[in-house]
Parts: C-alpha cells; sequence; structure tokens
C-alpha cells in the first residue's frame, strides 16, 4: 500500500485489482493477431449497450460483436500476442475472449463492478480491478484466481503489471 494520495504498487505474488477507463469516443487501438490475414484487426471498444464491438482500423468495418455481459462494459484489454481479449463490466465479471473466432472461452467473477483490467507481458494472467477497491489476479489457463489484493479505499481507477509481470500498479480514487 502507499500513502492515501499515491497508488498502490505491490507483487503479483500479494493481489489484484483495477477500475475502468474512461472511453474514448472512438475504438481503441490494439495490436493484430501475428500472422492475422487482416493485420487491420486493431479495435476494440467497451460500450453501455453490454456489448463490445471489434473494428478494422482501415475499413471501419465491425469485424466481431462480442455479446454477454449483464451491463455495461467498463474496460477491454488485448493481449501482447493480439490473441485475447478481456472485458470488464459493471455485472461485476470479466470475460475472456478469443479475438479470432470472437468466442467467449471464460466468465469470472470479481464481486463487484470491473472498473479496470490488464494483461500480463506473456499473457499468463489477467488482473481486474473493482469498485469495491479490490485487485484480482487469475491465471489465464486454469482460470483459478491466484490473488486478492486489497489496499484502497474507495475503489480501483487503473492497474497495469510491470514489464516483467513480477509486481502491479494500482491507481484509486483513496481521498
Amino acid at each position: 500500500a502507499g500513502s492515501a494520495r499515491s497508488p498502490s504498487l505491490a507483487t503479483a505474488a500479494t493481489s489484484s485489482r483495477c477500475p475502468p477507463a474512461p472511453r474514448p469516443p472512438f475504438p481503441a487501438r490494439t495490436r493484430a493477431a501475428p500472422g492475422d490475414e487482416d493485420r487491420n484487426l486493431c479495435g476494440g471498444q467497451g460500450a453501455d449497450d453490454r456489448q463490445t464491438r471489434f473494428w478494422s482500423v482501415d475499413s471501419g468495418a465491425v469485424i466481431h460483436q462480442l455479446v454477454g455481459h449483464r451491463e455495461a462494459v467498463s474496460c477491454v484489454a488485448v493481449s501482447s500476442d493480439g490473441i485475447l481479449l478481456i472485458t470488464g463490466s459493471l455485472d461485476a465479471s470479466v470475460k475472456l475472449w478469443d479475438i479470432r473466432s470472437g468466442i467467449e472461452l471464460a466468465n469470472l467473477f470479481v464481486g463487484s463492478a470491473c472498473t479496470c483490467c490488464a494483461f500480463d507481458a506473456e499473457a499468463a494472467h489477467i488482473m481486474a480491478g473493482t469498485q469495491d477497491s479490490s485487485l484480482h489476479i487469475f491465471n489465464t489457463k486454469s482460470l483459478q484466481e491466484r490473488h486478492t489484493l486489497l489496499s484502497h479505499h474507495l475503489g480501483v481507477r487503473a492497474c497495469v503489471f510491470s514489464a516483467d509481470s513480477t509486481k502491479v500498479l494500482s491507481a484509486g480514487s483513496d481521498a
């Protein structure tokens, strides 16, 4: 934990969870999957309509429309290899998707509205921050929760793994 006005830094072995980032008025850019014939598979956007759309940057066409959350989608993240996508929602869930097929691979419960999410460098772990001030770290393959980190008082607003995936940084609404 840090001071009341500073972000928290914790080892990945200790805890994790994050709140939603502000949504831009345009699709967020992501990387295309290696070897993908359409290298323009580059945009994702969360929405209040409970859907996530994956866009082609070149054509502006929707490639996948991902449906499954019961409440607004508040955050999205793409794995560094461009194969997996996670979406976090106000319905207290984080969904793992296959970008190429648009198929939902997993639904993870985080106990409170998910406000932010991230993959580690190798996509071995998923982190989700929540409105109830916790960070959740899940193993991507087993889907088991490895850690729940509690350090903020008013909700997590942002989270990220360190470059070597051994630490996490979280920012909250703490006064």
